[in-house]
């Protein structure tokens, strides 16, 4: 991380070219991650099965086929891999990935402002899922084969980052399942 990620992140920090040196610095960051799964998977727990968290931006399968992604500095028509799709084909083959995402409510920000969750445009992937659900509603997409109830998954949609940023993506491209909550609510700390 000190060779390839943070002199990235210090050239951020300093004005210089900050679009380039995010982009470089997210990618080196999301390359040390799945390095650091691979030898978890491989070395430390050979036997047994893992749990991997983390935002749908870096667990995506797929991330460098998103049709546009929000990348934290702007809007992104060529994105470029993420963790998720950097790992060994052998962890993605043995995982199943779960994209979450929120109907309503609002979340603190990374500088600790509430933000609230924006209305979904019709045909998202929220206003999808969100149709008839209680309070959280889980769609399995690995196994579905297309059909008319099941196109939205195949198809170019809309889904907020964060709840507040657009991104367009072929959901099942990108994710096995999608877990939605209902109504998110800002930690206590």
């Amino acid at each position: 991380m000190l060779d390839n990620y943070h002199p990235h992140i210090v050239n951020l920090l300093a004005g210089v070219d900050p679009e380039k040196h995010l982009k470089l610095g997210s990618y080196e960051r999301d390359r040390v991650m799945a390095d650091n799964v691979e030898w978890l998977a491989e070395t430390v727990y050979p036997e047994e099965k893992m749990i991997l968290w983390g935002h749908n931006y870096h667990i995506r399968k797929n991330n460098s086929t998103m049709i546009t992604e929000h990348n934290g500095y702007d809007y992104d028509n060529n994105p470029y891999p993420t963790m998720g799709e950097m790992l060994p084909y052998s962890l993605k083959q043995a995982g199943y990935v779960i994209g979450l995402y929120a109907y309503e409510g609002s979340a603190h920000k990374n500088n600790g402002e509430e933000e609230q969750v924006l209305p979904h445009e019709k045909g998202s992937l929220e206003d999808i899922a969100g149709t008839e659900m209680g309070p959280a509603r889980f769609i399995n997409m690995k196994d579905k084969a297309l059909s008319p109830t099941t196109e939205w998954m195949y198809t170019p949609r809309i889904a907020k980052a964060w709840g507040v940023l657009d991104e367009k993506m072929i959901p099942r491209d990108q994710y096995d399942g999608i877990l939605l909550i209902h109504k998110i609510h800002p930690s206590n700390h």
